[in-house]
């Protein structure tokens, strides 16, 4: 009955949907791939929020729903009937609404087969941006195999306008061989990253007086950009995305940086810079968990100076069906290569058989609770708060539905700053 009662309120929505994209023709700018969609999504917005009036998808509504909820700025309402019969109502009057937004960037994932083309099919978008599609992806285990999850994620390129742009990660080797393909030969092609049309020289850390401040972002026009409190490489490639967005749009690249440095907020749970207890840095990458990601990670920790240790907290690995053994023996050893301390929270064991196989200096284990997840996760924050020493660097990564690392993280952080956290089980 609920599934039943969920299809028809999809369905409404979806009409609903239709019928304000028909009459407020908003420009649709979507997002997809494995690997840094939301990061791109928030750094796209940012960039262009000076320029348009321009609507994100909040948080992670990447789905088919969220999309909905996007194109209707409605606010999801969990498993209330009488909340979504108002959200119902609401839709009607979006069609109405005179402060409708000028573009749209809708990030768009794929949880089971046909649901990328059924949004792409509805967003029809202007201009398509593919981050990243490794060889292990998250939600792999829904579909038969790599190959049918890629042409999921590709349809959404299928189904662009007529002249649409497909923008891509021009380091990506299986998005190279997609896009070479003849069925994308209609429609204009741009490339970002490191090899690209729109290129990032180098990423670098920033510091202020010897403290961890965020990351700067040299493109390959001369332009910098300064993104306090996050860090990655990862960045370099989603700024180097706004910067193709920004040619297609016939936009001034220095006007965009700057709405970019003055808008953007980093995301909960995705390489967040926090000050800890005893003077520590914690990295906040707790919102999801692939070895690309990991490894990613890993390398970053290599470049940061300190004086203290390196110490990385490993949630479970989730949603990745047979390539689970796999990814936790690649985690392992991309963890190796800048940590020889690993505490192991809430796995099933294989984290550990491999991590065995390696030389860590000190492993830690917080699986005594079984399959109670968060209780696991508690022990882990308890543990570290007297662990840690003045110069230690922590990070945490993790599935966050399953492992809860914003419980851990809490506990080591200032309490002002537990606002910036994923919420999800605190």
């Amino acid at each position: 009955m609920k599934n039943f009662c969920k299809k028809i309120v999809i369905n409404i929505l979806y009409i609903e949907s239709k019928v304000v994209l028909f009459f407020k023709k908003p420009k649709i700018i979507t997002i997809t791939g494995t690997v840094g969609k939301t990061t791109t999504k928030d750094i796209i917005y940012a960039g262009l929020k000076k320029s348009f009036f321009v609507k994100k998808s909040p948080k992670g509504f990447n789905s088919d729903i969220g999309v909905l909820l996007t194109v209707l700025n409605l606010k999801t309402q969990q498993v209330s009937v009488i909340e979504w019969m108002k959200n119902i109502i609401k839709g009607f009057g979006v069609v109405f609404a005179r402060n409708y937004p000028d573009m749209l960037i809708v990030e768009v994932g794929a949880n089971y087969p046909g649901e990328i083309q059924k949004n792409a099919k509805l967003l029809k978008p202007d201009i398509a941006v593919f981050t990243r599609l490794p060889e292990i992806m998250a939600h792999m285990e829904f579909f038969k195999d790599r190959q049918e999850f890629i042409d999921e994620k590709l349809s959404l390129a299928r189904f662009m306008k007529k002249y649409g742009t497909i923008i891509y990660n021009g380091d990506d080797k299986t998005l190279i061989k997609e896009f070479k393909k003849n069925d994308f030969d209609f429609y204009n092609k741009k490339t970002f990253g490191k090899n690209a049309d729109c290129a990032f020289e180098k990423v670098s850390i920033d510091y202020h007086d010897k403290m961890l401040q965020g990351t700067g972002i040299t493109l390959i026009d001369g332009n910098v950009v300064h993104l306090t409190g996050v860090l990655g490489e990862h960045l370099g490639y989603s700024v180097s995305a706004l910067s193709a967005v920004a040619q297609v749009l016939e936009l001034n690249i220095v006007d965009v940086v700057k709405s970019l440095e003055e808008n953007f907020v980093p995301a909960a749970g995705r390489m967040r810079i926090f000050a800890g207890l005893n003077k520590t840095i914690i990295i906040d990458d707790s919102y999801n968990a692939l070895p690309e990601s990991i490894k990613n990670g890993s390398e970053l920790l290599n470049e940061i100076d300190t004086k203290g240790r390196k110490i990385y907290v490993l949630g479970r690995l989730a949603e990745l069906g047979n390539y689970t053994e796999r990814s936790y023996e690649l985690a392992m050893k991309y963890i190796r290569k800048s940590c020889d301390i690993i505490c192991l929270v809430s796995d099933s064991g294989q984290a550990m058989h491999y991590a065995k196989k390696l030389d860590f200096k000190e492993i830690y284990d917080f699986n005594k609770y079984g399959d109670d997840y968060f209780a696991n996760t508690d022990d882990a924050g308890e543990f570290l708060k007297g662990y840690v020493k003045e110069g230690d660097i922590i990070i945490f990564k993790g599935a966050r539905h399953s492992t809860g690392f914003e419980r851990a993280i809490a506990k080591l952080i200032k309490t002002q700053d537990k606002k910036y956290l994923v919420q999800e089980h605190l």
